[in-house]
């Protein structure tokens, strides 16, 4: 059950995260194709959406580690905690070793304007 509920937090994080993308200050993808900045600084970028689905994928993980505890599958439930783990380890890898967008600061103001008032 700890493992569900911290796989569900770490949902709720990970949505945080992706909708801190670079909004209004997003760059514009160049002629060709061309990016000059990190990807952090571009919304279509796909390393979004890879972070969010990582993330989410251990929600099922956790709940698959749940269903196996009843069935009393000691191996099966184990490997399945472990993958949960191991994802959830890579998204917070990833995502702390990410560039870091230029408009950081401008997203949390923004994300705090939307919870205060």
């Amino acid at each position: 059950m700890a493992l569900l509920l911290a796989a569900l937090l770490l949902c709720f994080i990970a949505g945080i995260h992706s909708g801190l993308r670079c909004d209004d200050t997003c760059v514009s993808v160049g002629v060709g194709g061309s990016r000059p900045g990190p990807w952090t600084d571009y919304r279509e970028s796909w390393q979004w959406t890879v972070q969010f689905w990582l993330a989410a994928s251990t929600v099922p993980l956790a709940v698959l580690c749940l269903g196996l505890a009843e069935r009393r599958r000691a191996g099966l439930r184990f490997l399945a905690a472990a993958l949960a783990v191991g994802v959830a380890l890579a998204w917070l890898v990833w995502v702390t070793f990410e560039p870091q967008p230029r408009n950081v600061p401008v997203a949390l103001v923004r994300l705090w304007g939307r919870w205060a008032g």
